[in-house]
């Protein structure tokens, strides 16, 4: 039984550090992320919700890792699942608009975070 346990507890420790990860990373916690996208008005002041914009987050310690979303009809976005707690490169991109790059940091365990709104503006190309 005891060499059972111990040859698990190694298998599992292998396992960790085939696949690159740290202990820390993989159990350092969770978070969600989410806001708005919007563009503004002809009045130049009024926001108005942006739909179909697309949302990459890489992480800074992954650069080959990226997790997309899409906004909704309101200019919503929200993760679908969980991230690893890290900082993030988060692009906003959507034809006919200018891109929009932010970092935000995903610091706190099972915190769901509320980026501010993120204003696009017509490209003109």
């Amino acid at each position: 039984m005891a060499r059972r346990t111990v040859a698990i507890i190694l298998g599992l420790f292998l396992c960790v550090s085939l696949a690159g990860c740290t202990m820390t990373a993989y159990f350092g916690g969770w978070a969600k992320i989410g806001g708005t996208v919007v563009t503004l008005d002809t009045d130049g002041m009024t926001h108005l919700p942006l739909a179909g914009v697309q949302v990459t987050l890489t992480p800074l310690s992954q650069s080959d890792v990226a997790h997309n979303f899409i906004s909704g009809v309101d200019g919503r976005w929200l993760t679908s699942y969980w991230l690893k707690r890290d900082a993030y490169i988060v692009t906003f991109a959507l034809d006919g608009y200018n891109t929009v790059t932010a970092t935000e940091e995903l610091a706190e365990r099972w915190e769901i975070y509320e980026m501010e709104p993120v204003v696009m503006r017509p490209s003109e190309d």
